[in-house]
């Protein structure tokens, strides 16, 4: 497991592009369609800026948004309330990856619930989920042939 982090972090370390560039590939190299951030329906450039990372999921009757990394314009009115009423209305899951804990601190507000899926250090992330969404989240994370950690409530 050390070793797995390790190998990963020099990795992380040795590329000098853009962090939302690295996660863009990544997003890209597990199969999902990353979201447009200049002007796309998902991410209207007037909320998010172009750094925001976010990708579609559409597996085995799942359709799911993943939100990577989060750059609102203008934090604080609105842009991700938008994000999440877009996500029902449209049938999508909204997954939050791995927030940190200011923003974790807000989906707990929000009644997010937390899971962890993935067993190696490659695949291992923090999901964040609205209050029932977990069982598809988790259908979600078997389908993409991830383990389910039993999680708790954002921290």
């Amino acid at each position: 497991m050390m070793a797995d982090f390790i190998r990963a972090m020099e990795a992380f370390l040795s590329d000098d592009r853009p962090i939302p560039e690295i996660l863009r590939e990544a997003e890209t190299q597990r199969g999902f369609q990353v979201a447009n951030t200049r002007g796309g329906f998902w991410l209207p450039e007037a909320d998010w800026h172009e750094d925001t990372v976010a990708s579609l999921v559409r597996l085995d009757g799942h359709r799911a948004l993943r939100l990577v990394l989060a750059v609102a314009r203008n934090p604080g009115t609105g842009a991700f309330s938008r994000l999440a009423t877009q996500c029902l209305r449209r049938g999508w899951m909204l997954i939050v990856v791995d927030p940190d804990k200011a923003f974790a601190a807000i989906l707990q507000r929000r009644g997010f619930i937390e899971m962890r899926v993935g067993r190696t250090f490659e695949e291992r992330e923090t999901w964040a989920v609205p209050a029932g969404h977990d069982r598809p989240a988790r259908s979600l994370a078997r389908a993409l042939g991830l383990t389910i950690a039993e999680g708790a409530v954002l921290k």
